[in-house]
């Protein structure tokens, strides 16, 4: 990892909770804020893409599917994945190692086989052992197809159109995982839904269809079947989404004719219930949401560390680089230093065990522009960077 030079030295806790909101990644829009974004030295390995997936298995995380619509040939959107663990360095320091393509082959480490459709705005979760995919966009159709993927089995070479996987590369990777296809899901086609997990149940719902419905609706799924839950009443896309406590939480996103919106639920799976939350804008008369003005975004990622909840990226309010931390026992966010990575949307975050140190959450890839067509343009990212939310900031290089 790349360490920076001392800067300044935070402040407190709370002095932190009343510090300005600011919009920009410059080194002075961190002075006030909390945590330490640190750039990682390996990047993801595929190619640089925005609306991918991930999942984590046994602390091992898979990223895969996305789009890059700044490329005009056929691979524009994808289907590959590809694995990233911590292992030790030669100086003996846990560093995230990332699995590399087979060679010869279309199949990346645990690629999707041809009959799923590429695609990004796709969802992805782990119950059980195994890591599920489905729904998204592969540039003409929403898709609502889902797709189970067991990390202990081996791709059966028939389901992929180049089928050269050598003994010796066998040998070298072992089992890459096997992709079997389920049960569609039975709402409706879609893509930007969200996705979480509580008690090895999944939990999927809104998103947007092919005629530019925003949904609202929520099903679960416990491994093998689909069943219709409530609504989560307000409708929206591109949310985001973390699991506290037991309990899911959705943030943020859009809706039909505007821009973020600034709803915020909580979920509990005991009474099949909704609760409206403290609203992500300055509403108030009181002061505790004073700086809530760049909290509403679309497009951003979320993951937990430690237990506490933490948002980052994304469009709308804060640049493409604001992080926020949510303290569940008091419905309250704190902004935290901003990302330091170059602004983005539609990245993903997971979070690993770290041995020594806990957990650490990570964040990679991204684009800076909507995803839409072929040659749509925007730039596209596979950097990797961690945040340590209790680190002194250390300034950019």
């Amino acid at each position: 990892m790349t360490r920076r030079r001392p800067y300044l030295t935070l402040l407190t806790a709370a002095a932190a909770l009343t510090s300005l909101v600011f919009t920009s990644c410059e080194d002075e829009d961190n002075v006030d804020l909390q945590g330490n974004w640190v750039e990682v030295d390996s990047e993801f390995p595929g190619t640089k893409r925005g609306g991918a997936v991930c999942f984590v298995i046994d602390n091992v995380a898979y990223v895969g599917t996305g789009a890059n619509t700044n490329r005009t040939e056929d691979r524009e959107r994808y289907r590959d994945f590809f694995s990233c663990r911590m292992a030790k360095s030669n100086k003996g320091v846990e560093m995230p190692v990332w699995s590399q393509r087979w060679e010869r082959t279309a199949l990346g480490v645990s690629s999707m086989p041809d009959e799923a459709r590429p695609r990004n705005g796709a969802v992805a979760f782990s119950i059980n052992g195994k890591g599920y995919v489905g729904l998204g966009y592969d540039g003409a159709h929403y898709l609502r197809d889902f797709w189970e993927f067991d990390p202990k089995g081996t791709p059966d070479p028939d389901q992929y159109t180049d089928k050269v996987i050598s003994d010796e590369l066998k040998k070298q990777f072992g089992p890459t995982g096997k992709w079997t296809r389920i049960e569609d899901y039975p709402g409706d086609s879609c893509r930007y839904a969200v996705a979480f997990v509580i008690d090895n149940v999944a939990y999927v719902g809104t998103g947007e269809d092919y005629d530019d419905n925003i949904l609202s609706d929520f099903y679960k799924f416990d491994g093998k079947t689909w069943t219709q839950i409530a609504s989560i009443g307000h409708a929206r896309a591109q949310a985001s989404a973390f699991v506290y406590d037991g309990k899911g939480y959705v943030v943020g996103g859009v809706s039909t004719g505007s821009g973020a919106i600034d709803w915020f639920q909580r979920y509990n799976p005991a009474t099949d219930s909704w609760e409206n939350l403290r609203r992500l804008s300055d509403r108030s008369r009181e002061e505790y949401d004073d700086d809530y003005k760049n909290l509403a975004g679309y497009g951003r990622c979320a993951f937990v560390v430690n237990d506490k909840c933490y948002i980052t990226t994304g469009g709308a309010g804060g640049g493409g680089v604001t992080t926020w931390e949510y303290d569940p026992s008091y419905d309250y966010w704190v902004q935290k230093t901003s990302f330091e990575g170059t602004a983005r949307k539609f990245a993903v975050a997971f979070t690993l065990d770290v041995e020594g140190y806990g957990q650490k959450g990570f964040v990679t890839t991204g684009c800076s522009s909507e995803l839409t067509v072929t040659g749509s343009g925007g730039s596209f990212y596979s950097d990797i960077w961690t945040f340590n939310p209790w680190e002194p900031y250390e300034r950019r290089d």
